[in-house]
């Protein structure tokens, strides 16, 4: 981010990489889908989470 006075300092330095511009983007990709009814992924309890993020790193 940049440095000195500004609305940049207004955002603490350990949520920075929300405002990147790839996050952004993901951000907006999202906002899309929802406005076409999309839900994404919903799982039914933890174990199913961990269950469906261990097949992902395979």
């Amino acid at each position: 981010m940049t440095t000195g006075p500004g609305p940049a300092d207004a955002v603490p330095t350990d949520q920075e990489w929300f405002w990147a511009a790839e996050w952004q983007a993901g951000e907006r990709a999202i906002e899309v889908g929802r406005g076409r009814g999309e839900r994404g992924l919903i799982l039914d309890s933890a174990e199913a989470f961990l269950e469906h993020l261990g097949a992902q790193r395979s």
